[in-house]
């Protein structure tokens, strides 16, 4: 594979430059997500559903049940083994996850850069690359960074897989050793899908042959794979990873606008300078990618509960693509044209509007919120929690398992077994009638603060068997109308 070569010195500190403004964007929002890191503060409902799935694992209890059950677990059972094992030196599986999910961040953005500085013969290139993915995150996608969640633990997987491909092209066992880790990706999150099609177009591009070969051999190992899952977790695990969920044009809608527009330098640079790119090789895999990336972003970014996190397979393409475009392009012009010196300038002006979105929305610190008072309100109301005798239903699983309370209702998955028809309408229902759970806390009664919107009838049956007895910032509280278990607060 190429190597790095010689470029003028002027290019190299043009995107260092570049670089350190990103830095400058990037350093304090990174602080305080890594503040946030060890408190007890829910920063997503992913947080504790992810927590006590891994929990049941540790238990030896069962990871998939009955996918029309008022419990489903979608996710594939890679991340839930690995931050069960760092769970044991963190002592708190969310805080684990979270640490997981922060490494894998910087992994990305790391072999994101190393790609662009191979193939955007500097090494500059690699810096700006991997600093304007990290950015791009800590501006754009600010929920996603050290959360615990496995969506970063599969990109890392899966960027190690594209580094490995570039770095050793050509090469059959790179490409074995690619696919692997994308497989593992997949293992991790299943909407890992980008990524592998586009190499499989790209081989077969380049080797019929070959294509269909990796084709095979792919389907193959996913086969393998999940006959594997099926034998040791049974037919409800290969069901629950295949539920179905509602696909609105209006969800879609609402992932462009808060995804898409942080990505306007990248793909900016790559319509501006895709003439720059080989039409063989890495540079054609990269611009596949990417293309992939986005079928796929429009595909499942319509999917109930899907957020911004399905452009992300975009976000590592076309930050990596702009890497080395930018390298390229500033090499080409500089060696003709020696006084576009004000490039630099015109680059540090571009990346400089990354900088307009979390000034004017004051995203950090919890969107401007007080970090340390929400964390000794969720202390107070976990406690609550923990002194209920019997079920708890949260909606923001977080506080159950902070409280040590099992899982006993998933919400929104409950609810899209009932809106696509998985399960009849008493799956949740009759739960609320009978009074089952001794304690509910929801985070807004208002079906538009809702993570899922309730099913027909949802809230008619809520209200006549239970009674709000608490609300906070964190959410509101509702007990049995026939019980006194819970002290009604001030």
């Amino acid at each position: 594979m190429s190597t790095t070569i010689e470029s003028p010195r002027w290019i190299g500190r043009s995107l260092l430059l570049t670089s350190l403004a990103l830095v400058a964007i990037a350093a304090p929002i990174l602080a305080d997500r890594l503040a946030l890191l060890p408190l007890h503060v829910a920063l997503n409902p992913n947080e504790g559903w992810n927590a006590l799935h891994t929990q049941a694992w540790l238990a030896g209890r069962a990871l998939y049940l009955d996918p029309a059950g008022p419990v489903l677990n979608n996710y594939p059972p890679l991340s839930f083994a690995v931050v069960a094992f760092l769970g044991r030196f963190t002592g708190d599986l969310i805080v684990a996850g979270r640490i997981l999910s922060m490494v894998s961040l910087l992994v990305v953005a790391t072999f994101s850069g190393m790609i662009a500085c191979m193939l955007g013969g500097a090494r500059a290139a690699g810096w700006f690359a991997g600093l304007l993915l990290l950015t791009t995150f800590l501006v754009g996608y600010t929920d996603y960074v050290a959360m615990n969640d496995p969506q970063m633990l599969a990109l890392a997987l899966s960027t190690i897989g594209l580094w490995t491909l570039v770095r050793w092209w050509g090469s059959t066992r790179a490409l074995a050793t690619a696919i692997v880790l994308m497989l593992l990706a997949g293992l991790t999150k299943h909407n890992m899908i980008a990524l592998p099609i586009a190499t499989m177009i790209t081989v077969w591009l380049e080797s019929p042959r070959r294509g269909v070969a990796l084709a095979v051999a792919g389907a193959i190992a996913t086969a393998l794979t999940l006959g594997l899952i099926r034998l040791t977790w049974g037919h409800d695990a290969l069901h629950s990873l295949l539920a179905g969920r509602q696909w609105e044009a209006l969800y879609l809608a609402q992932n462009i606008l808060r995804g898409m527009p942080v990505l306007a330098l990248p793909l900016a640079s790559i319509v501006a300078g895709a003439g720059l790119l080989s039409r063989r090789g890495p540079d054609r895999l990269l611009l596949i990618y990417s293309i992939m990336a986005l079928v796929t972003a429009l595909f499942t970014g319509g999917g109930a509960g899907v957020y911004y996190n399905c452009f992300f397979d975009l976000v590592i393409a076309s930050c990596t693509l702009s890497g080395i475009i930018v390298s390229r392009a500033m090499q080409a012009v500089g060696a003709r044209y020696p006084q576009v010196r004000f490039l630099p300038l015109a680059l540090v002006l571009g990346v400089a509007t990354l900088a307009i979105k979390p000034l004017l929305t004051a995203r950090w610190n919890l969107q401007g919120g007080d970090a340390a008072a929400l964390a000794a309100l969720t202390a107070a109301d976990v406690a609550r929690i923990r002194e209920v005798a019997g079920p708890v239903a949260c909606e923001t699983t977080a506080l159950c398992y902070w409280a040590g309370k099992g899982f006993e209702l998933d919400y929104f998955n409950a609810r899209q077994a009932m809106l696509t028809g998985r399960s009849g309408e008493d799956n949740v229902l009759s739960l609320l009638r009978a009074q089952k759970f001794s304690l509910i806390q929801l985070q807004d009664r208002l079906p538009g603060a809702r993570l899922s919107p309730p099913v027909q009838g949802e809230m008619a049956v809520l209200d006549s068997n239970y009674v709000e007895v608490h609300h906070s910032g964190t959410g509101i509280y509702l007990a049995p109308r026939r019980s006194a278990a819970v002290t009604p607060s001030p």
